[in-house]
């Protein structure tokens, strides 16, 4: 975790003193360190981004460690499945759709 990181939790996490927001006099607050301490805990690991193919696990605050893929939310109709179940961030994984017969279609636009 970068040194970014923990100035931004100790800022964000900071007990107002005095007048609200930064000041001359008290800074950005008092230091709560236990709740900056929990903030970065809090804070994920990862993004992943699944808006297209493939699927792209990118690593946030020095992580590098394994991302297990999975999927909730489909219709009965719709399966998915992944090339890579897990990945290492950074890294990626391509999703492939199947609907059956059964899946719902849009109305065909009339001329």
């Amino acid at each position: 975790m970068g040194s970014d990181a923990q100035q931004s939790a100790l800022i964000d996490t900071a007990v107002d003193l005095g007048t609200t927001g930064p000041d001359s006099t008290f800074g950005n607050g008092g230091l709560d360190v236990l709740a900056a301490d929990h903030s970065l805990l809090d804070s994920p690991d990862f993004s992943l981004t699944a808006t297209g193919v493939p699927a792209e696990v990118g690593a946030l605050h020095g992580f590098s460690g394994p991302v297990r893929l999975s999927r909730s939310g489909l219709p009965k109709a719709v399966t998915t499945s992944w090339s890579q179940k897990q990945v290492t961030a950074p890294g990626s994984s391509i999703r492939r759709v199947k609907t059956s017969g059964e899946t719902p279609s849009a109305p065909r636009p009339s001329h």
